[in-house]
């Protein structure tokens, strides 16, 4: 029996540690993988100035990490489902560092919008490289914890027979045996409780350290077993928060490129389209009563009317891309203004309810909140089939709420059979703009969502 515990040991010193190891390896290279992602977004988006050669360089030596992980990790002996995983990983990554040379070559020669393709291109096998990383890092914790399961059987098999082989001492030796199986009794009675609590994630509490040499030696490599996954449940926590804070921040600026690519257009329809027009309606105002006979004044009058109609859609086309309103009086002003022509377009009554006004915010929040009340009034106008609807805008507990709610149809997100409304693109877009910094919950006074008597809560601190 005490041959059986010592070859645990040994079992234990030969396989948990390299195991151990392993996870620090494909956590550091998980890690490396985001970092890798993120500088070669940062690089093109940087566009030649003076961080560009930190980013290169940095993206060399990650680089070079990575594939001295993939090469280490091709020579260890793993089990067949890892073997998988990684041969996916190897054929994934140097398509990867393919992709990565054409960006940083586009980026180089000052061709950014080649480099935003291809890495806009390349984002969804980035995707399955990052998840095979994550399933293998997984896999190598799956084979620890059946290390760990084999390691608990073995002491559960060698604990019966090793009692029965006390208890024959006892016969023997009364006094000294009923000690020694007491004893024995009490550390593998610890040493199971501690392997439970590994079992359950559990590693608040250390597996006591018993008085037997042997399974001392096995406690203190549980012990330092639970110190490692405490730590890459750490690292795991703290990749995700950088993973959720680089979405963010690429939709921040994504959002941030379409409100000026809309300003843009919208000036120029305003500053080009819209004084054609006027030409336009003046030269014809000029030429009209040059006319002979009725049925030119009449094609006459015709195209003054066309034209005046051309000018009004063209402006309010331009109020929709970007209201010049919005940067020159804020939100207020924005909103009352495009609920007033939204309602003589539309012809459903809007109330507008601003209680306790808020002060002039960040651009980006204004913005985020134009647009929530511009797509939820668009989908009331198609959807909702109402003739009423409320817009509220108020500060209330320290947060500013807005709630966009009409008394129209509805669905019920518990319906199955919605579930294609439910993922919508003008609720979709929606949520992501709120994602991106706001707080988006849904008013308990309903069970039903985005239109009909439901409504939105939108909330910053």
């Amino acid at each position: 029996m005490i041959l059986v515990l010592t070859n645990i040991v040994a079992d234990t010193a030969r396989l948990v540690n390299p195991a151990l190891t392993r996870v620090d390896k494909i956590a550091h290279a998980d890690g490396n993988l985001v970092r890798l992602r993120s500088l070669e977004h940062s690089l093109f988006m940087s566009r030649g100035s003076a961080e560009s050669s930190q980013y290169a360089s940095d993206i060399e030596d990650i680089r070079a990490s990575l594939a001295n992980f993939v090469r280490e990790t091709s020579i260890l002996e793993i089990n067949q489902k890892q073997s998988q995983t990684f041969a996916s990983i190897e054929y994934w990554l140097p398509l990867y560092f393919s992709s990565l040379d054409r960006t940083l070559a586009a980026s180089a020669n000052g061709n950014y919008s080649d480099a935003q393709r291809e890495y806009q291109r390349f984002q969804e096998a980035f995707q399955v490289l990052e998840s095979q990383l994550h399933t293998f890092r997984h896999q190598e914790y799956a084979a620890i914890a059946e290390l760990r399961e084999n390691m608990v059987r073995a002491g559960e098999i060698a604990r019966w027979p090793l009692a029965t082989v006390v208890a024959l001492i006892a016969l023997c030796e009364i006094g000294l045996g009923w000690c020694l199986a007491q004893a024995m009794s009490k550390s593998l009675g610890l040493f199971q409780q501690g392997a439970q609590r590994i079992a359950q994630n559990n590693f608040a509490e250390p597996v006591p350290i018993p008085s037997e040499t042997e399974l001392a030696a096995v406690a203190v490599t549980l012990n330092s077993l639970m110190d490692t996954l405490v730590v890459n449940q750490a690292e795991k926590a703290s990749l995700e928060a950088q993973r959720l804070q680089l979405w963010r921040d690429r939709l921040n600026q994504t959002v941030r490129i379409q409100e000026e690519e809309r300003a843009r257009i919208s000036r120029e329809l305003h500053d080009q389209a819209g004084q054609a027009l006027v030409a336009l309606q003046y030269g014809l105002t000029r030429l009209q009563p040059l006319t002979r006979d009725a049925i030119s004044a009449a094609e006459f009058q015709r195209l003054l009317v066309l034209a005046a109609d051309t000018g009004r859609q063209i402006r309010s086309l331009a109020r929709d891309l970007r209201p010049a309103i919005l940067d020159d009086l804020g939100l207020i002003p924005a909103l009352r203004s495009y609920i007033r022509e939204f309602s003589e377009r539309i012809g459903i009554a809007v109330e507008f309810s601003l209680l306790n006004a808020p002060p002039r915010m960040p651009s980006e929040v204004e913005t985020t909140l134009f647009r929530v009340v511009q797509e939820s009034l668009t989908n009331i106008g198609k959807h909702a089939h109402t003739d009423h609807a409320r817009v509220t805008l108020t500060i209330k507990d320290g947060q500013l709420q807005l709630i966009v709610q009409d008394d129209g149809v509805g669905f019920d997100t518990d319906n199955s059979e919605h579930e294609s409304l439910q993922r919508g693109l003008g609720l979709a877009g929606i949520q992501e703009r709120v994602q991106s910094g706001f707080l988006m919950e849904h008013s308990p006074s309903s069970q039903r969502r985005g239109r009909g008597p439901g409504c939105w809560w939108l909330s910053q601190s």
